[in-house]
């Protein structure tokens, strides 16, 4: 990216990590905000008189919010010890 004097000679594969991480979080933040305004847009309450609206669990789509995370986890750990 830049040319940078490292410090170490780990401190490039640290480097490299950091900026993995980096844009992993971006990445993830891009998607919760996309989804975030999505949700806001589509089930806004329409007028006062509407009930109240109910959503029952969907164990697909809560396995996979599970999935998801814990695999970017387990992944970010498994770079994390091969890195240090």
């Amino acid at each position: 990216m830049f040319p940078v004097n490292l410090a170490s000679a780990a401190a490039g594969a640290i480097t490299n990590l950091q900026t993995i991480v980096l844009w992993l979080a971006i990445a993830v933040f891009a998607v919760v905000c996309t989804l975030l305004i999505h949700s806001l847009v589509r089930f806004r309450r329409k007028s006062t008189n509407d009930p109240e609206q109910r959503f029952d669990g969907n164990v697909t789509l809560e396995t996979i919010w599970t999935i998801i995370p814990l695999g970017i986890l387990v992944t970010l750990v498994v770079l994390t010890l091969q890195t240090f």
